[in-house]
């Protein structure tokens, strides 16, 4: 037995390296795509040697792959101006973790009997949605495809938030998590930093987004940040919601150094954000992380705390993002094209309203038909052929106006458990179930001024089912240590 291993485990490293060698090859050969899914592999099967629990690890993965844009097309390509949110099925890496998860949590349940908490104290306005999201999904003109996928995105996206919600993990777990996301912020600025000095996309676009980061702006030309995730506004759209993550850590009862190393990662993230030269993530972020600070400062457990960690995080992050090219141009200098073209949509959407306000003109249909009621008496219109740049008026005109007040609730009735919440404890799972509706909120402020369809973004998804398992945990511990006095 002893003389087989001893012949046959090195033909199996040689043929294991062998593989890989052609992997890697295939990989090239066939694009950027396939690259990346095979680099997933790689850190997948470290990660696994490492956890030994697929459905540990795949919370954590989860988690961390938000920012990565790589798809699985499981059908052909359409890609339009028009098909914004949709060409054709597919699924992302993130999907794939979630499609894991939800998948553990079923076998978990079939072998233990387990049943489904449906939250319906906060969710309740989700379930009323699914009949508006079928019919608008159903209405699809240009292509059904991309409405099936709509509706099963959007699906998804619920599932997700109810396992997040039924599954409370231990404390330790949402640490990990943080460090997780944190390094994933980290990573994702330091793209942007290089970005920002080499003027170009790193070789970095295999992970999905654009390669052109030159765009002009009113009177300038500037740079913008995207790190991998593509699009300027959507990776200022990431770092406002992940920020949270790094501010957390930084404020907890950790040790000395690592709160340094998640100050430093929380003052990249707004060095960041303010590099993607978005001024309506900007907006949101100030509208939005000053209120939830608030409780901290007022906090004698944390003032000390909270008020280094936050003084030297703006102040270095302000300084540094003033000194990045194009920012205070950005600040002074008037953008009439972008906002003339979004007040144009925003009237177009409003008359599309006006004349479907229950169900809408259905998924995707805005860019077919908007020129039916375009009354601007102006042809800019025409020229920015894409879905109204405001969440809100997007959801109202393609869903109905139902699904836009449910939509509203939805987040509203998440908040509102956060505005009761004491801050009695400095854990990072305790800080998180606090800042994790703020950032909720920076994301529908963002969505004022947008492109997205709220249904089946799936950030906001996580945050929002992450967040109920956090003040369950929160809840459960309250109760213990109330029972042990």
């Amino acid at each position: 037995m002893t003389a087989i291993r001893t012949v046959f485990g090195p033909l199996v490293v040689i043929a294991l390296t062998v593989t890989a060698a052609w992997l890697l090859v295939w990989g090239f050969s066939f694009g950027g795509r396939f690259l990346a899914l095979f680099f997933a592999i790689c850190a997948g099967a470290i990660g696994w040697s490492r956890i030994r629990d697929l459905e540990r690890f795949a919370f954590l993965g989860l988690g961390a792959c938000f920012s990565i844009g790589v798809s699985f097309h499981l059908t052909e390509w359409a890609g339009s101006l028009r098909a914004k949110f949709g060409g054709g099925f597919y699924v992302t890496l993130t999907e794939t973790w979630i499609l894991i998860l939800l998948g553990c949590w079923l076998m978990r349940s079939i072998r233990a009997g387990l049943g489904i908490n449906l939250q319906t104290r906060v969710l309740w306005p989700a379930y009323l949605m699914i009949p508006f999201a079928l019919q608008a999904g159903i209405r699809t003109i240009e292509d059904p495809v991309t409405g099936i996928w709509m509706f099963w995105r959007f699906l998804l996206a619920l599932g997700m938030a109810l396992y997040l919600a039924n599954n409370v993990r231990p404390k330790e777990d949402y640490r990990i998590l943080a460090w997780t996301i944190s390094g994933v912020v980290l990573f994702q600025a330091l793209v942007g930093f290089g970005q920002e000095i080499t003027g170009g996309a790193l070789g970095l676009g295999l992970l999905g987004g654009e390669r052109n980061l030159t765009t002009i702006k009113g009177t300038i030309e500037i740079s913008r940040m995207v790190g991998t995730v593509g699009v300027p506004n959507r990776f200022a759209s990431f770092m406002g919601i992940f920020f949270v993550f790094p501010l957390a850590l930084a404020l907890s009862t950790t040790t000395g150094r690592r709160r340094l190393t998640a100050a430093l990662i929380a003052c990249a993230a707004f060095v960041a954000l303010m590099g993607s030269k978005s001024r309506g993530a900007w907006l949101s972020f100030l509208a939005t992380y000053p209120l939830a600070m608030y409780p901290f400062i007022r906090s004698r457990m944390a003032r000390s705390r909270a008020v280094v960690v936050l003084s030297w995080v703006f102040a270095v992050g302000i300084l540094v993002a003033l000194s990045l090219p194009g920012v205070w141009q950005r600040l002074v200098t008037e953008d009439t094209g972008s906002a003339e073209g979004r007040i144009y949509m925003a009237q177009i959407a409003s008359n599309i309203i006006e004349d479907n306000p229950i169900i809408g003109i259905g998924f995707n249909n805005y860019t077919l038909r908007f020129h039916e009621y375009d009354d601007t008496l102006t042809a800019h219109s025409f020229t920015f052929k894409q879905i109204v740049h405001n969440g809100f008026l997007s959801t109202a005109a393609e869903y109905g106006l139902p699904t836009m007040v449910l939509l509203g609730i939805l987040w509203f009735l998440f908040l509102k458990r956060t505005l009761r919440w004491r801050i009695d404890d400095f854990a990072v799972h305790r800080i998180l179930a606090f800042l994790l509706p703020w950032a909720l909120l920076n994301r529908a402020i963002q969505s004022l001024y947008y492109v997205g369809n709220p249904l089946n973004m799936l950030p906001m998804w996580y945050l929002l089912g992450l967040g109920l398992a956090l003040h369950a945990l929160c809840e459960d511990e309250d109760a213990q240590h109330e029972a042990s006095q």
